[in-house]
């Protein structure tokens, strides 16, 4: 369970101030089986215990299940045999959640998961912290993907001078 490491990161030195968090991405774990497994080894895992302490020390909710607390939708499918899972997770501060506009599982391409959408109201409202993130260096022993870098990225520089949005820039 690596995300555990990210998530602790993230949150490490925020007692005592009021910072809000959006954490999201593939966890690899089921937090509720009965509603987010269908099909294969049910297990409840080591790490489910240790996502679920770090949710109740930083006050984050699983905002998908707390909008739809009955449904199954699953984010990862296998074909065969049929398993399907739910294991992509947003988790948010609880103060934002009035902050959330919309919250749902898509169709994704070219992956055996699902998009997890979240639409957040007055985000430009919100105070800006340090974010955390982490890059698959597998990826540069690919010649296809370096390649595709070297030819794009000075066009994405290029892209950003012109852009008004802030949060790009």
């Amino acid at each position: 369970f690596l995300p555990g490491f990210t998530l602790t990161y993230l949150c490490r030195g925020a007692q005592g101030v009021q910072l809000q968090f959006l954490i999201g991405g593939d966890l690899n774990v089921a937090l509720q089986p009965s509603l987010d497994c269908s099909g294969g080894n049910i297990t409840l895992k080591e790490s489910v215990k240790f996502l679920e302490d770090l949710l109740i020390q930083y006050d984050l909710v699983d905002i998908w299940r707390v909008r739809n607390p009955k449904t199954k939708k699953f984010t990862w499918h296998q074909r065969k045999p049929i398993i399907q899972w739910r294991l992509d997770y947003w988790f948010i501060s609880d103060l934002l959640q009035d902050d959330v506009a919309k919250i749902d599982v898509i169709t994704s391409i070219k992956t055996d998961h699902s998009a997890i959408v979240l639409e957040v109201d007055s985000m430009a409202d919100q105070p800006r912290g340090p974010s955390f993130w982490r890059f698959n260096i597998s990826l540069l022993d690919d010649p296809i993907f370096v390649q595709s870098m070297r030819v794009n990225f000075p066009l994405w520089l290029e892209d950003i001078n012109f852009c008004q949005d802030l949060r790009i820039k």
